[in-house]
């Protein structure tokens, strides 16, 4: 039997079907000697679609850039093309699927925003260097991802909190993975957030992977919790963060906000190497015997590496260990977590098949450890019951690392509306991820 081979690639960009990169091959370019005039007039004349490319150089802005088409603008590199400003806001995105890419934002403006989505959905913000003295990116729409970004705060500032990325709001599934966090002035660093997420709804989920971040406050904080009960899933993977306080934090101010979180929270291989003693969840807030939860929130958690030792303020959750999620005694009255810890076992080379209807699916694995677990995987993407109960089996649920889960389940779903594709193969993905980590290498088409 003749068979073709249809290669695809399922990383943290989504799927890509033998693409080579879009600003090879531009819609229009922008040169060093056009500066910003020339950016503006690209963006101006470009159609829904267009690649711009912005050519090695400093450009320097002195008004808002603003995005209202779906375009993609590249730098040649990132350490060659600069983009400064002294705008209060550099670039501001309204529209879907914008992509920024390759180059450097160095935005020295006091009170000021490098990046602000404002609108739309599919953003995507990819091996960029941003500059920040107040806001580094601000984040509304829906299903946008930050993907291999460095975000670095430049130094001192007048202003009393600093956030890297500002997050108002999460519809959809969002990312932010393989990203940098660091800080320019080590004695702001009590003063520095990471991932902050402070007003808008929050449902679907928001995947931290892979990060590392060095001299914050804190890694994760939440203060707004609007939406509806249930409706909003937290994943932490992969992340390696020295932080001075807390690694994740949730700052309540009314009774069960907690509500808000889809079960499980997962926390998977984290790393924390600084000073916190707050365990790996905080639950803090304003307030006097608050409630957080109507009931117990279900955690999974396994491989996470932190300090046990808790303050003084804090006492360990009923149901936790180790000190992974605490609370602050004089706010909440008491809170009860519902763990499942993480267990595994050994196999030297794995493959097991699932077969559908005339399509057989089959995964291999060279990995020493298989993670195995009794999650239920996300309804919302559940196509099968029984092929939702074998990726149970097999830990294919959120150990799978970037978003991978979600291309898994895209995957699977072609796999059923196409039978005539018949093996669906899996093999271990890039060594940049601590759990195993799978990518889609081939369809083997009949």
């Amino acid at each position: 039997m003749r068979h073709s081979v249809c290669l695809l690639l399922a990383n943290s960009f989504g799927l890509i079907s033998g693409a080579s990169d879009p600003c090879d091959s531009p819609t229009s370019t922008v040169t060093a000697e056009s500066g910003e005039a020339g950016l503006a007039s690209a963006l101006t004349s470009a159609a829904s679609g267009a690649v711009i490319k912005v050519m090695t150089g400093t450009y320097t802005a002195s008004s808002t850039i603003s995005v209202s088409k779906s375009v993609t603008i590249c730098g040649e590199s990132n350490d060659g093309t600069i983009i400064t400003s002294t705008a209060t806001t550099l670039f501001s995105i309204a529209a879907d699927n914008v992509v920024l890419s390759g180059f450097t934002i160095d935005q020295p403006t006091s009170d000021s925003t490098a990046v602000k989505l404002v609108s739309g959905t599919g953003f995507q913000m990819k091996n960029l260097v941003v500059k920040y003295t107040d806001t580094g990116v601000s984040l509304s729409g829906s299903g946008w991802s930050l993907i291999g970004n460095t975000i670095k705060y430049r130094g001192d500032t007048s202003s009393e909190l600093l956030k890297a990325v500002v997050v108002k709001g999460v519809d959809g599934s969002c990312l932010i993975d393989t990203t940098t966090f660091s800080n320019n002035d080590a004695k702001t660093g009590s003063k520095i957030r990471g991932i902050y997420l402070f007003t808008g709804t929050y449902s679907g989920k928001l995947t931290m992977s892979s990060n590392t971040a060095a001299s914050l406050n804190s890694f994760f904080f939440q203060r707004a919790f609007t939406g509806t009960a249930g409706g909003f899933k937290l994943i932490f993977s992969g992340n390696v963060v020295s932080e001075t306080s807390s690694f994740a934090t949730a700052y309540l101010y009314t009774t069960n906000d907690g509500d808000i979180y889809t079960q499980p929270m997962s926390f998977l291989s984290n790393t924390l190497t600084g000073s916190g003693t707050q365990g790996l969840f905080t639950i803090d807030g304003t307030g006097t015997s608050l409630a957080f939860r109507n009931t117990a929130l279900s955690v999974f958690a396994g491989g996470n590496s932190f300090s046990s030792t808790l303050s003084d303020t804090y006492s360990e959750a009923a149901g936790s260990s180790k000190s992974l999620v605490a609370y602050t005694k004089t706010v909440f009255s008491g809170v009860t977590i519902a763990l499942t810890e993480e267990t595994t076992t050994s196999s030297s080379d794995v493959t097991c098949s699932y077969t559908v209807g005339s399509s057989t699916i089959v995964f291999k694995d060279q990995s020493e450890t298989w993670y195995l677990s009794s999650l239920t995987c996300d309804d919302t993407k559940r196509v099968d019951t029984d092929i939702d109960r074998s990726l149970v089996t097999f830990g294919r649920c959120d150990h799978m690392g970037a978003s991978d889960f979600d291309n898994y389940w895209k995957i699977m779903m072609g796999v059923l509306c196409y039978p005539d594709y018949s093996k669906f193969l899996y093999a271990k993905g890039a060594a940049s991820y601590s759990n195993p980590n799978y990518r889609v290498t081939a369809f083997m088409h009949p």
